[in-house]
């Protein structure tokens, strides 16, 4: 079915778009202070002690990637703060912060300065020593590109050796791979940049594969891709299909009628948020649940439901 839309890929991902990134205020890492050794800091969905508890950092725990903090004092106000002004604010003060893979909330009073954790070293799926041309050379420089790669590459495996695959349909899926592998190396020319084009381009194609292959998703634990989900929306006549990639950073395969973005994951108090900024403007969805937010560029927001039957 999918496996049709021939040329749509290559020239979305030309004009991928760049992400909406938040200032976070305060130092860039942090690390954990006051928690005994016996415990544990908890990570939450939301800002506050009555969100699901999602993650755990180590009482020691550092590294931790600050995305920005609300409610009580910022982070220079409580550096020069006294005692008693930081105990009266601490309860107030939640930040959000990714720490292993794990974006939630944590109670600010627990954050100290910390320091940034080793480089992130993640090799894709071909060679680094024999990559050819800018956007190879930058799949093997990017982790996030690297996740990428290995996502799809794992995918692609299961497509080409599941159960389903016919001597037919085999040379047609390597001709389309071979054309995306194309499209990707051409990124050098996307107006939006080498990377964020290369990052559309990947999370296209594993939606592409996905939505077209049943044996794609027969090992989802194994991976970090997801869908594709059919979204309900208010005043839309078609479905938005929604395939998702935790390859930290997030990014989303987002598809309705005749477009498609893929937004990539910023700072939300609650749910899941992915924005993406492009030539039209700025496109935004948000999920919580089993409902979610779309706000594209001109319209106004719309209300979206997931079907659980598409």
């Amino acid at each position: 079915m999918f496996e049709r839309l021939k040329t749509l890929p290559l020239v979305l991902a030309l004009l991928a778009p760049a992400p909406l990134v938040a200032d976070a205020d305060g130092p860039d890492f942090f690390g954990v202070t006051g928690v005994s050794d016996d415990d544990v800091l908890n990570i939450r969905s939301g800002p506050g002690g009555s969100h699901e508890k999602i993650g755990q950092i180590p009482f020691d725990g550092d590294g931790i990637r600050n995305l920005g903090c609300e409610g009580g004092l910022s982070f220079a106000e409580w550096a020069e703060a006294s005692e008693a002004e930081r105990g009266a604010a601490s309860r107030r003060r939640w930040c959000q912060v990714r720490y292993r893979g794990v974006q939630g909330w944590v109670a600010g009073r627990y954050l100290t300065e910390g320091s940034a954790p080793p480089a992130d070293t993640v090799a894709p799926s071909f060679d680094c020593a024999k990559a050819q041309g800018s956007a190879q050379q930058a799949v093997c420089a990017d982790p996030h590109l690297a996740r990428l790669d290995l996502e799809l590459a794992r995918l692609y495996g299961l497509v080409v050796n599941g159960p389903h695959m016919t001597a037919d349909r085999l040379p047609e899926l390597k001709a389309m791979q071979r054309g995306w592998i194309k499209g990707r190396d051409d990124c050098w020319k996307a107006l939006a940049g080498l990377n964020d084009c290369i990052a559309g381009s990947y999370a296209m194609r594993i939606d592409a594969l996905r939505t077209g292959y049943s044996d794609a998703r027969a090992a989802d634990d194994a991976g970090v891709s997801a869908g594709p989900f059919a979204y309900v929306c208010d005043t839309l006549d078609v479905p938005v299909s929604m395939v998702s990639i935790n390859a930290e950073p997030s990014i989303l395969s987002l598809r309705w009628g005749d477009n498609w973005i893929t937004p990539t994951g910023r700072p939300a108090a609650s749910g899941a948020k992915y924005g993406a900024d492009t030539a039209q403007g700025v496109f935004q969805f948000w999920t919580k649940g089993n409902e979610a937010l779309f706000l594209r560029p001109g319209q106004p927001e719309v209300s979206c439901v997931l079907d659980e039957t598409g």
